[in-house]
């Protein structure tokens, strides 16, 4: 009776915080991890609520992220409650904490996940040296960066002259590349790129582009290096 009074009582808490309710709820996990009737109590409140659901995860351990996921899975098979952010978060918690193949083959077998999860796919069929499927992924789930328009009308005699004159000038190099690209040189466009990219704070999106040209020759683990080089800190 005394722990339903609690659980009561922490629910009531949890209302009255409104949007910082995640947080405190956050709160009282980390205040619970030696103390088991209140961490089974806030399990169940888990249950009632995405948010803490999620949160419940990232605090839990192997057993009980599976088992936790499990119920979840049952009582919900398509997630259809989830949001996209918290369907990104449990599969983030999932990834980490539960069991990792079991969640990729069901990242696999549910198209409609993908949206959400496909970094942890992507990246595990990297590991797999699947890397044409990483790739493939990425590109069709990844935001695609601003890109510079390509340079027209010069030829490219004049711009390889003024980027060999002035290698530090990017915008020169730049122009170059494009170019290149645009003649169907992509050897000599990827050593151009490699050149920019030894100057100082050059943007990262000069990666993306090493990814895209590596993908038109299909060396799709370079490809693959590249897109990883450009975009993976944020799903790390």
């Amino acid at each position: 009776e005394q722990h339903e009074q609690g659980l009561v009582a922490w629910a009531e808490a949890l209302r009255r915080a409104g949007d910082k309710a995640p947080e405190l709820y956050s709160h009282m996990l980390d205040e619970s991890y030696f103390k088991f009737s209140m961490h089974n109590a806030l399990r169940r409140l888990a249950r009632m609520n995405p948010d803490y659901f999620v949160a419940f995860l990232q605090h839990a351990d192997r057993i009980e992220c599976e088992l936790e996921i499990g119920a979840l899975l049952d009582a919900e098979p398509a997630l259809e409650s989830l949001s996209h952010p918290q369907r990104r978060r449990l599969f983030s918690a999932w990834s980490q904490r539960g069991d990792r193949s079991l969640f990729i083959s069901r990242l696999i077998a549910e198209p409609a996940w993908q949206e959400d999860g496909w970094p942890y796919l992507a990246r595990a069929l990297a590991e797999q040296k699947e890397f044409e499927r990483a790739y493939r992924i990425a590109m069709r789930f990844a935001t695609v960066p601003a890109l510079p328009e390509p340079v027209t009308g010069k030829p490219i005699a004049e711009l390889e002259r003024a980027f060999h004159f002035h290698p530090s000038d990017f915008q020169a190099g730049l122009d170059f590349f494009s170019a290149q690209r645009a003649a169907g040189q992509t050897a000599e466009a990827l050593a151009t790129l490699a050149a920019l990219g030894k100057l100082p704070q050059h943007p990262a999106y000069l990666a993306f582009i090493e990814a895209q040209l590596w993908a038109e020759k299909e060396d799709w683990e370079k490809a693959w290096d590249a897109w990883w080089r450009f975009a993976g800190a944020d799903f790390r």
